[in-house]
């Protein structure tokens, strides 16, 4: 099923905008996976068989192959493992990323949580998938890498990724509750509000992997090695910029959607660390506003990062989930368009556009009552057996697959167990109509 969205430019911040009709967005939904489970994972191996690895937080991952089919038997399932909520929860099976060299060593990565005796616990774990069966995670070659208590059961962050350096990278939150009450964030003696690099290839002393030597804490005693990063409050989803095909502009740029705590969301660029670690300025900042006072003063002669785009709870959304730049071969009209989302009843979508350094922000509205603006007209949706209207408003994810195309995950209910969730594949449909 194919759904038609109008772009509607909502708010023009920095730079030019483009033209209403340039833009039209339609989506194909990956009808094999629908009525998941809170699908919070969209990701590909990156091993040329153009498979569509699908996670849902209750702890399985499907395969969805080139044809939109689905294998019968889960990739992945580490159910027993991860925390079952019966509600709405940021716990569970979180993140999955493949080993740049996966085709060769078939190893890959999960993040997830648990609990013992009623504690939060984060967890980091490579696994292996079946020597004779490379549709199929052999659960018994769990290598656990990172194990985070957790002080609250909310801000888990959890995307990881590899970047184009080979390291893995994980955002991790500030450990919960409501205003980083320890100061998590800021403090460089815990992984807790930090983006995280690690190299699995290696060992540094009795880690289960090893500290990349530009890390700005490399070799610290007063700091974690593997902190990259710092001041987040819970950078759900970070993703990687692969590049312009043609010239490279925008290569390794790495962009975090952080989720803020009463008035504002933000994205952010993470900037690459000198001697110390970049600092984003929670909890003393949510996006470019201080939030409270006191550590605001602590980190008056601090050299903060400011977010290239932030958003109100007032007008926009209340949570941001953050998403890739668009590097596929598909879409001209998309690329080097950043795309997010806000989990809210409303199912909304953005992309942000770049001009000069700077960033404008756009909306993807949904069409209603059969009526989409230029460019989308209902008639045409229909002469192309397109609807126009999405029944999942809480956007949970983003990913790509190895073409560079770009999907999304959403859900119809707050309760992480709820079969109500599906999955998104973005089309241009100007491109569609030629």
């Amino acid at each position: 099923m194919i759904i038609s969205l109008a772009v509607v430019t909502w708010l023009a911040v920095f730079g030019w905008t483009r033209a209403q009709d340039e833009l039209c967005i339609c989506l194909e939904e990956v009808t094999s996976v629908r009525d998941s489970q809170s699908p919070l994972i969209i990701e590909h191996a990156g091993d040329g068989t153009n498979r569509r690895f699908i996670g849902e937080q209750t702890g399985l991952c499907w395969i969805v192959l080139p044809d939109g089919s689905r294998l019968p038997e889960p990739f992945l399932n580490i159910t027993e493992l991860v925390y079952q909520a019966s509600g709405y929860s940021e716990e569970g099976f979180l993140s999955l990323a493949f080993h740049p060299q996966f085709s060769t060593n078939r190893r890959l990565y999960v993040y997830y949580t648990y609990r013992v005796d009623g504690q939060p616990i984060s967890r980091l774990t490579e696994l292996l998938t079946n020597a004779s069966n490379p549709d199929k995670v052999d659960n018994t070659t769990a290598r656990h890498l990172l194990t985070i208590p957790q002080p609250y059961t909310n801000h888990n962050g959890g995307r990881l990724m590899f970047g184009l350096d080979g390291y893995l990278y994980l955002g991790l939150g500030d450990g919960g509750s409501a205003g980083d009450p320890s100061n998590n964030a800021q403090n460089l003696q815990t992984l807790l509000g930090k983006t995280l690099r690690i190299d699995v290839d290696t060992r540094t002393d009795s880690k289960e992997y090893g500290i990349p030597p530009d890390n700005p804490y490399a070799g610290s005693t007063t700091a974690l090695e593997e902190i990259y990063a710092i001041g987040f409050r819970n950078p759900w989803r970070i993703h990687q910029d692969t590049g312009d095909r043609d010239t490279g502009y925008g290569r390794g740029r790495i962009f975090i959607g952080d989720v803020g705590q009463n008035t504002w969301e933000e994205v952010d660029i993470l900037v690459v660390p000198d001697n110390a670690a970049s600092n984003y300025g929670w909890s003393g900042y949510e996006a470019h506003m201080c939030y409270d006072a006191a550590r605001c003063a602590a980190l008056e002669n601090t050299t903060l990062i400011w977010p290239i785009h932030s958003y109100d709870h007032f007008n926009t959304g209340i949570c941001v989930i953050g998403g890739p730049v668009y590097r596929g071969v598909q879409y001209p009209n998309f690329n080097g368009l950043y795309f997010f989302g806000d989990w809210s009843v409303t199912g909304k979508l953005f992309y942000l556009e770049e001009s000069a350094g700077n960033w404008t922000s756009h909306m993807f509205a949904s069409c209603s009552g059969g009526v989409c603006t230029t460019g989308c007209e209902a008639a045409t949706c229909a002469s192309d057996g397109l609807t126009n209207t999405f029944n999942q408003p809480y956007i949970l994810t983003f990913g790509v697959d190895e073409q560079g195309e770009v999907y999304f995950g959403a859900s119809a209910s707050q309760l992480t167990s709820s079969r109500s969730g599906a999955v998104y594949k973005f089309h241009d449909r100007r491109s569609l109509k030629k």
